[in-house]
Order: C-alpha cells, then sequence, then structure tokens
C-alpha cells in the first residue's frame, strides 16, 4: 500500500519505525527549529526522551545569512 508522508507520522511510530528500525539511528544532530511529524509535534526532546541520541547544532550564519536547508536548496 501507499504510506503516508513522513509528516503525516506520528511522532512515535517515527521514532521506532523509521529511526531505531529501519535506520539503527545512533545518534541524531537538528537544528535549532527542528520539528517532525503530524502537528510537528516531535522535537528534540522528544527524540531523547524515546532513547535517541539527539543533539542540537546551533544556528550560525555564512556571509550575514544563517544556514538552513531552504538556502542550501536555493
Amino acid at each position: 500500500g501507499c504510506r503516508p508522508p513522513f509528516a503525516h507520522h506520528e511522532p512515535d511510530g517515527f521514532c521506532k519505525e523509521v529511526l531505531k528500525n529501519r535506520l539503527n539511528a545512533q545518534a541524531l544532530f537538528v537544528g535549532w527549529n527542528f520539528r517532525f511529524g503530524r502537528e510537528r509535534e516531535g522535537d528534540l526532546a522528544f527524540l531523547n526522551s524515546h532513547g535517541l541520541n539527539a543533539h542540537l547544532v546551533e544556528p550560525f550564519c555564512i556571509e550575514g545569512e544563517i544556514v538552513s536547508i531552504s538556502r542550501i536548496r536555493e
């Protein structure tokens, strides 16, 4: 069957099914504004509370602009 996009997964299911089981994630590094899952319910504290070794990457600037995935895509 067709699976829903990642943004529609419950954070609990995403942590268990994707991060732990499929990817066997040992550590995660996320940006200061990171959120995931349905309604953007998951965050850094959520990941750590579910036994994942998650770390915050502080924002930084290059040539006066904050580095972000949006800027990288541009």
